[in-house]
């Protein structure tokens, strides 16, 4: 006998049986057939065929007999794609498991680069001057938009060259800012200095690609470097103590060409922040605030929120407001590359509510001509003492 194609094997076997409970076959047939062999006597075999013939019977009764018949071959089917939807999430477990393996080694990299990069460099010479206590009047010196790590050049209607940008054009023109700084001799006791976000150009755009020549790991180690440095040297040449404080921008986070970012939380600005902390190391003359989206400070019963921002600087302050359960006086905020101040409410501790935008380190960049909009690279200087808000300045570098 031939076992067809379509056969299981249980089917065949069945198909044997019954031929030799026909008289078709002999007992060593049927054996031949079953197992390929002859294993026993004539006898023995008959007894194993009797033995056969009931399990088959009651395999019949269990309707499970006929393993090529669609009830058997759909539950059979039902269960390689069990299998294989099991298998398939495994393997996606364990892809998700490798790349939070790749992310937190790429992270633990990244931090030893950092502490190593900072215990090779020369400690930084910080002086000590005699600060007046309390103070009276505080000068708050806000930077913003960095894009350290860019490179491009922007011109103008007849080829003129409208704004230049580098490493060295953003070195430079910090080193202006002090300057200026210490060049109007304003009188106040100590500055309060934030950097609004966007410190570096990261890839947030195909656009980005462009500008950038570095890593961006190498990019937020020297930027780090550099504004250690600068801080430093605010405090020695203008005598005054410094406290810092630093947002993140949307230019700062975490993300993959071309994808939005995951978590707002995975920013480089903690890095950088981190940085300047080991970098300058605890010292009374300089104090470096915690990481935060948004830092809250109080100057004179002034309240004022710095942020990197958004387009509604007005939504901001209700946010934070209904949240947080303050009023908040002024917001400060980067982001859009151009200085600018309005009202928002009347109602503020001593005055009005204000929405105060910084200006750009970087100056007028490829997109802000593609959205038509450029502006002056600058930097802002106001002086809080208990009458409120007095001077103010946008330096323009």
């Amino acid at each position: 006998m031939e076992r067809r194609s379509d056969e299981s094997y249980i089917s065949f076997v069945d198909r044997v049986s019954q031929s030799l409970a026909d008289g078709l076959i002999t007992y060593e047939e049927w054996s031949e057939n079953v197992l390929d062999e002859v294993l026993y006597s004539e006898e023995n075999l008959r007894r194993c065929y009797q033995f056969f013939s009931k399990f088959l019977d009651k395999l019949d009764k269990e309707e499970v007999k006929e393993l090529n018949g669609n009830k058997r071959v759909q539950e059979i089917q039902k269960a390689q794609n069990d299998l294989i939807k099991e298998r398939k999430r495994l393997q996606t477990v364990n892809s998700e498991l490798q790349e939070t393996y790749r992310y937190l080694g790429r992270n633990e990299l990244l931090n030893e680069r950092i502490v190593e990069a900072i215990n090779n460099l020369s400690p930084i010479e910080v002086k000590r001057f005699k600060t007046s206590y309390p103070s009276v009047a505080t000068g708050l010196c806000l930077i913003s938009d960095l894009h350290y790590g860019s490179n491009y050049e922007v011109k103008g209607l007849f080829g003129e060259v409208v704004n230049k940008y580098s490493e060295e054009i953003c070195r430079n023109r910090l080193w202006e800012l002090i300057s200026k700084i210490e060049a109007d001799c304003m009188e106040y006791d100590d500055i309060l200095v934030g950097c609004l976000g966007d410190v570096i150009e990261n890839i947030l755009r195909p656009t980005s690609l462009a500008k950038l020549r570095k890593p961006v790991v190498d990019t937020v180690i020297e930027v780090s470097e550099l504004l250690s440095q600068w801080l430093v040297e605010l405090h020695n040449r203008t005598g005054k103590p410094i406290k810092f404080c630093m947002v993140g921008g949307n230019h700062d986070i975490q993300r993959l060409l071309g994808e939005k970012p995951q978590f707002d939380e995975e920013n480089y600005a903690k890095l950088i922040l981190k940085y300047i902390e080991l970098r300058i190391g605890v010292q009374e003359q300089i104090k470096i605030e915690p990481y935060s989206d948004a830092c809250f400070q109080t100057l004179y019963n002034n309240n004022i929120l710095l942020v990197h921002g958004s387009n509604d600087l007005a939504s901001i302050i209700d946010y934070y407001e209904d949240s947080s359960n303050v009023s908040i006086d002024c917001v400060y905020a980067g982001h859009l590359h151009s200085p600018d101040s309005k009202t928002l409410s009347i109602g503020g501790n001593l005055g009005d509510k204000e929405a105060v935008r910084v200006g750009s380190i970087c100056g007028s960049d490829t997109f802000s001509k593609k959205v038509l909009k450029s502006a002056r690279p600058s930097a802002y200087f106001a002086i809080y003492d208990e009458n409120g808000k007095g001077w103010t300045r946008n330096y323009y570098l």
